[in-house]
This record gives C-alpha cells, structure tokens and sequence, in this order.
C-alpha cells in the first residue's frame, strides 16, 4: 500500500508492507520544492541552540547526567586486573615470545622436582658410587697389613737396626770414641797442656819494663810490697809521687 499526498505545503508519503507503515514528510522551502533532508542546521527559521538542558528531558538515567560509573546499571563485575597499569601485563611482542617458549605442561617432572629418581635414562650406578665404601669397590687389591695399620712391624723386608736407632742413646752407639774428661766436665783444670795461669807478679813486672822514666823521673817496681811507684823531682830538688 503506498499513499502520497503532494501540495504547496509538506508533502507526505505513506507506505506499508505488511503490519508496518512508513510516513515520509518533506516541507517545502519558499515555494521552490526543496524538501527537508532531515538535518537540524538545513531548518530554517529554527533555534540557534542546539543544547538542550538535561532538566527539560524527562526519563534519562542517573548516569546520563553524571558520567560516573557506578551508576551505571548493569556493570559486570571486574577483577583487579582491570584498576592496573598497562605496564603491569605483557607486550604484544612479549606475548609472542611467551607463546613459543617451552610451556610448563611440556617440561619433564625432573625439571620442577629437581629429582635424580624423575630423570629418565639415568645410568645404573654401583653400590660404591652412593655408598662411598671401600669394601664396595669391585676389583680391589690385596693390600699387605702395614697399608692398614701403618706399623712398622708389619713391614716385610724391613731392615735389622742397632739398638740406637730406637733409643737415641749415645751408649748404644757402637765405635765412639773415647772422650777427654774436659769434652764432659768442660773444666779448665780438666784440659791437657794447659799454659800456666797469668799471675800478678808476672802482669806488674810487665808494666814496669812498659814504662820508660823521663827527665826528673823515676820508676821502681816492687814485688815484695806488689807496687810500681813513679817519683818526680822537681826543679828545686823537691820530689812527689
């Protein structure tokens, strides 16, 4: 069904296709049979304000007025990851290199467990490798007493040693030499062919020769009283000592 009516005014045109109908109007401008495309600003003699007070529209919402989010209706709910920094999470370029690294899921347990039992195609080891026991190593030698105890008794072949080599002792010492009674005592009087002792006499007799009387000058020696006396004479006949 399709209705127009067309005239100096609007013209209208109705259409319907099944249970709806569409009304068209277009208002003429001064006669020329413009029409209006259905933009506020082509209007003419219409508001030179676009805004309209929120106040003088009925049936808005809380948040159309104030922006603010918690009065929006409906809000799902968000995690913590929704009030974080961008730089808190990955790249773009750090997610591809997330995306091919080795995942948990494909390490092997002993990677986490840090196991020697979660390894795979471990050797067998032998009893001594965890044990640390001589008596567990395969092929050992026979070893002689002496590598066990460390005695010299154990010793095979050892060589026969004369007492001294034991105990130290000079006495046991075979072919010493017999000693001087002074290589012990250390007495002088014990030494042979020892010069005669320096006495006083032989000292003071030697002083005396040493001395030289000058001029007015004499020297007398005396062993009796063990004295060297000089005597000076003077230039007029007094003499002092």
């Amino acid at each position: 069904m399709s209705v127009s009516l067309v005239g100096d005014g609007p013209s209208i045109t109705a259409s319907g296709s099944g249970s709806q109908i569409t009304i068209s109007v277009t208002v003429g401008q001064g006669g020329g049979g413009g029409g209006f495309d259905g933009v506020h600003n082509d209007l003419s003699g219409r508001s030179t304000s676009n805004a309209h007070p929120a106040s003088a529209i009925s049936g808005l919402a809380a948040v159309a007025t104030t922006g603010v989010y918690s009065d929006l209706s409906g809000r799902p709910t968000l995690g913590t990851a929704a009030a974080a920094d961008t730089t808190a999470f990955a790249t773009s370029a750090q997610g591809g290199l997330a995306a091919t690294a080795v995942q948990p899921g494909s390490l092997a347990a002993v990677a986490t467990t840090g196991q020697y039992s979660d390894l795979s195609g471990r050797p067998t080891l032998a009893a001594v490798a965890t044990t640390g026991q001589y008596s567990d190593l395969s092929g050992r030698p026979t070893l002689a007493a002496v590598a066990t105890t460390g005695q010299y008794s154990d010793l095979s072949g050892r060589p026969t040693l004369a007492a001294v080599a034991t105990t130290g002792q000079y006495s046991d010492l075979s072919g010493r030499p017999t000693l001087a009674a002074v290589a012990t005592s250390g007495l002088y009087s014990d030494l042979i062919g020892a010069p005669a002792a320096y006495t006083d006499e032989q000292a003071r007799d030697a002083i005396g020769a040493a001395l030289v009387a000058g001029t007015g000058v004499s020297i007398t020696v005396s062993d009796p009283s063990d004295t060297i006396t000089v005597a000076v004479t003077t230039v007029d006949g007094g003499t002092f000592t």
